[in-house]
């Protein structure tokens, strides 16, 4: 669970105006390494930070971030930030320039939190020791580098070898403007959201599937065995995940239903919820952590199976009768799943 909660929030902001707000988690199957590679896979600055203790042992935590708000460069002379898209440069002492851009901060401490949770990570140069004192500049830049290099992270990954946990934190730098602090809702995502994320998710899970040899194409894939003894089942179910009219005039028609139904990779049937190639994705969906009895309706139907159980039962002779309630006669009419014409005359609408 995030924390600090709204409330928190707003009596921590009166201590000062960068407050973290974290999370964790188990540190089973992500690595440091791992951690880093996904987040500096598209970003132009990332660091990952260990904490060595003797030059030879790894202490306690590791530290990753990438996408810092401003990066400090010092080079000829010149002190520049970079950060929100422009550009600043001043001919100053890069000292007096960084105490100065960090005397806006006033972090505030919580107690069990790693040692950084924001901060400047970068490096000073041999050669910066030339603005205390005089030494001769005898040597050639044959590399062209900065003299001082400092990333400002708001926002990292911690990695506790001791716990085995992971902290993500993320401070937020309030600008002094406790009294004017407001709860803004984040905007719900749209449909066109909803699509990409799953189609993002249906390519990584297609992607992992094929290196272990478990995707369509392979030879090694095991037999359906709800296809091979009832056909017809199998169709049901699988009409039911892809989001398509199982039976009838309109078999095997997708459902186009939503705020922007013309949203790529949409298949859904409700606002801000997506099917695409047997992959279902909601995002009309929130319960609260505390609220146990909606917890438990909302485990219950996602693993809740394609066609209930309760309507279907088995006969002496291994055929399976499936009950379906007619809307229009609010009356229930029996079905052999053994017979697939008969459920397509019912899922037709046919009452014969």
């Amino acid at each position: 669970m995030i924390q600090p909660g709204y409330r928190a929030f707003r009596r921590l902001a009166r201590q000062g105006n960068l407050v973290p707000v974290y999370d964790t988690f188990t540190a089973d199957l992500l690595t440091p390494v791992g951690a880093y590679l996904r987040l500096a896979r598209e970003a132009r600055y990332a660091f990952l930070l260990e904490s060595v203790e003797g030059g030879e042992k790894i202490a306690r935590y590791t530290f990753v971030g990438a996408d810092p708000v401003e990066v400090f460069r010092y080079t000829r002379g010149a002190s520049i930030i970079e950060g929100q898209g422009r550009l600043h440069w001043q001919q100053t002492n890069p000292v007096e320039f960084l105490r100065h851009r960090i005397a806006r901060y006033r972090p505030v401490r919580l107690p069990g939190l790693p040692p950084l949770v924001a901060g400047a990570i970068g490096y000073f140069a041999y050669d910066v020791v030339r603005l205390i004192e005089r030494i001769p500049a005898r040597g050639r830049d044959d590399m062209g580098l900065d003299d001082a290099v400092l990333m400002f992270y708001l926002g990292l990954v911690a990695f506790d070898h001791v716990q085995h946990r992971v902290w993500v934190v993320r401070s937020v730098f309030t600008e002094g403007q406790e009294e004017t602090l407001r709860f803004q809702p984040t905007p719900p995502p749209t449909d066109e959201e909803v699509g990409v994320v799953l189609a993002t998710i249906c390519a990584r899970v297609r992607r992992l599937l094929r290196r272990r040899g478990l995707d369509a194409d392979s030879d090694v894939t095991p037999p359906d065995p709800v296809a091979e003894e009832s056909p017809a089942l199998a169709g049901i179910n699988s009409a039911s995940i892809q989001g398509r009219v199982a039976l009838g005039r309109r078999a095997g028609a997708a459902w186009r239903v939503g705020e922007e139904p013309d949203a790529p990779w949409m298949l859904s049937s409700a606002p801000h919820h997506a099917h695409l190639d047997g992959f279902d994705l909601h995002a009309n969906v929130a319960v609260p952590a505390a609220d146990r009895a909606r917890l438990e309706q909302l485990c219950r139907y996602v693993l809740r199976p394609a066609v209930s159980q309760d309507r279907l039962q088995l006969l002496d002779d291994g055929r399976v009768l499936l009950s379906r309630r007619l809307a229009d006669l609010n009356r229930k009419h029996r079905v052999e799943i053994g017979r697939p014409a008969v459920v397509c005359e019912v899922f037709s609408g046919s009452t014969t």
